[in-house]
């Protein structure tokens, strides 16, 4: 069933969208709130795309956005057909941000909830700080993925870079691909029927075709 949807051209309003009284927002709002999902067509790369906008709704953005896109995000459910840039996805709270296209370092960097999905390729330091939340890429991943995590679940359905979990205190990650290296204090552990189960859970939630017993876990136990 095709979901009704309703078109906003804001591309000219939204070079900076972090001010509570830019009219664009009120706008966007009340689109929102008519329970449709909103399109947006992006022409040109926005840095700071909607930052801090605490809107429930669902959200589609056509195009490539810049740096900090969905920093803070709470409660929307954003899809953005496209590439974004550094920082994507910053201290998300709840919702759900799913980019189809290629992404920068540091995507979902201190996230505290939510569901940030990537169908495609993430740089370098992946949900770096992770709190909670779960954090699923479809792709490849460059290194230091699950830095500094303390707490949340990140899943790789593609190879993985150097340094996996590089200073992680608490935090699980599964990766389908190949790993290059661990860090010190990243461990591969049998895969347990509260892993498979809490697995499932994610790949689920996030729609994906991904099968269980492809992924191998790795547990942050510093010493």
């Amino acid at each position: 069933m095709i979901q009704p949807s309703k078109i906003l051209k804001l591309e000219t309003e939204i070079a900076s969208a972090t001010s509570v009284d830019q009219p664009w927002r009120t706008t966007l709002f009340e689109a929102l709130a008519t329970g449709v999902q909103v399109q947006i067509p992006v022409s040109k790369p926005h840095d700071l795309f909607a930052a801090a906008m605490p809107f429930e709704g669902r959200l589609l953005v056509q195009g490539n956005l810049g740096d900090y896109a969905f920093s803070n995000l709470q409660q929307l459910d954003v899809t953005i057909l496209g590439n974004v840039g550094y920082a994507a996805g910053q201290s998300m709270h709840s919702g759900v941000l799913q980019v189809n296209g290629d992404v920068g370092d540091f995507f979902a960097t201190n996230a505290s909830g939510g569901i940030a999905v990537v169908n495609g390729n993430v740089a370098n330091d992946l949900a770096a700080g992770i709190r909670d939340g779960a954090v699923l890429i479809s792709g490849n991943v460059g290194h230091r993925a699950g830095r500094a995590m303390r707490g949340g679940v990140i899943v790789i359905a593609g190879d993985c870079g150097e340094q996996l979990g590089y200073r992680a205190a608490i935090g699980t990650i599964y990766v389908s691909g190949k790993v290059s290296s661990l860090f010190s204090a990243m461990v591969e552990r049998r895969m347990r029927e509260p892993d498979r189960l809490r697995l499932s859970l994610v790949l689920a939630q996030c729609k994906t075709a991904a099968s269980v017993k492809d992924f191998r876990v790795f547990k942050a136990e510093p010493r």
